[in-house]
């Protein structure tokens, strides 16, 4: 399912407010907001489960991909070439947000986060990479979090990703080059569901 082309003031693509929302296999791309969100809210202590999906191309003021206030969990997940004033990719306004085998890249902001704008609350990130993006400060992630197995580019250097590419017209991705540190450097325990079940495949199925 391709959600694409969207506008508004809140959640250009995709609104959840105070409500439990899983999502899967999806593509939210292109779509717009004037305040928050381009491509999708999450507010009021919602619950929004992402998995195997792909956020490319939305823009906003404060969260070109996403912009949480509840409880978002994303796994295998792509988020990718969003723009905002704060955080490009995601802006974590409260509240916790756990990325597992997720790639945060090629977002950009014009002040601050162009990955991970973290204003306050938990973002823990898990066999997951956070690289290549862009800002006039704190390129990849501004304020705290805790990485578990994971790489962030502004720390640790060049992931050496191959430019964003598609799985036969279905999904964007990122693939490790050669010779790339992130090969054979996850951990194998912390790639779980949500409910805790071992990830059995990656985003586009292998």
């Amino acid at each position: 399912l391709t959600v694409t082309g969207g506008s508004s003031d809140y959640g250009g693509g995709i609104c959840n407010s105070n409500g439990t929302l899983t999502l899967a296999n999806m593509t939210i791309s292109g779509n717009s907001a004037t305040s928050d969100a381009g491509g999708i809210c999450n507010y009021e202590d919602g619950v929004l489960t992402l998995t195997n999906t792909t956020l490319s191309d939305n823009s906003a003021l404060y969260g070109g991909g996403i912009h949480n206030r509840g409880v978002l969990t994303l796994t295998n997940t792509t988020v990718a070439t969003g723009s905002a004033l704060y955080g490009g990719g995601i802006f974590h306004h409260a509240g916790t947000v756990i990325l597992t085998n997720t790639t945060v890249s090629g977002n950009s902001s014009t002040s601050s986060g162009g990955g991970i704008y973290n204003h306050q609350g938990a973002l823990t990130l898990r066999n997951s990479v956070v690289a290549g993006n862009t800002g006039s400060s704190n390129d990849d992630i501004s304020g705290a979090y805790t990485p578990e197995s994971s790489f962030v580019g502004s720390v640790d250097g060049d992931p050496m990703l191959t430019a964003v590419t598609d799985a036969g017209g279905r999904v964007l991705y990122y693939l490790p080059q050669p010779g790339s540190p992130l090969i054979e450097a996850g951990n194998n325990a912390l790639a779980v569901d949500g409910d805790g079940n071992p990830l059995t495949t990656d985003q586009i199925g292998n």
